[in-house]
């Protein structure tokens, strides 16, 4: 094999590679806004899974590799519902509003960036003062919880890998 026939076998595999990443990503997003309560669940138990692997009776199941292969597809699993959990603040922000805060309402007006870019902005109007206030915390918690979640499945499941590396290093 030449090098331009490597080069374009690598192009054309790279192309693949994002059509089919992208196509995805996009039946993800879909199938996040379909179900965002599945996967918040999934979310939440994500980090449990990674701090159940710490328990020796699970420790002596898996190899180090696993745990290294379970790490990657934890923390996968959890950076990606991060990410959609961000990007689709706005969604929950709307359907918990309707759904539980009397007079909840909210316009979107057309706006424009610092860099004279088309943007929207939300005007959230509720018939209480202390439900916006609800609101803005419920979106500092969403936040919080898109950084702490990763960084807690993280700690957890590296946690059962250097116990598993300390147990097969004294063996």
């Amino acid at each position: 094999m030449t090098v331009m026939q490597r080069n374009v076998l690598w192009a054309a595999t790279t192309l693949l590679g994002l059509i089919l990443g992208l196509s995805a990503l996009f039946y993800v997003g879909y199938a996040f806004r379909m179900a965002t309560w599945v996967f918040l669940v999934l979310w939440i138990l994500v980090p449990c899974m990674a701090w159940v692997m710490n328990d020796d009776r699970v420790a002596v199941l898996l190899s180090e590799a696993h745990l290294k292969r379970i790490r990657v597809y934890l923390m996968l699993a959890s950076m990606t519902i991060a990410l959609l959990v961000l990007a689709n603040w706005e969604h929950f922000r709307d359907r918990f509003g309707q759904a539980h805060i009397d007079g909840y309402s909210v316009q979107y007006r057309p706006d424009y960036d610092e860099f004279g870019r088309p943007d929207r902005t939300a005007e959230v109007s509720t018939e209480k003062w202390y439900a916006r206030v609800g609101l803005w915390l419920g979106e500092l918690i969403l936040v919080v919880a898109c950084v702490g979640i990763p960084i807690l499945t993280w700690k957890g499941i590296t946690q059962a890998v250097e116990k598993r590396n300390e147990g097969s290093q004294c063996a």
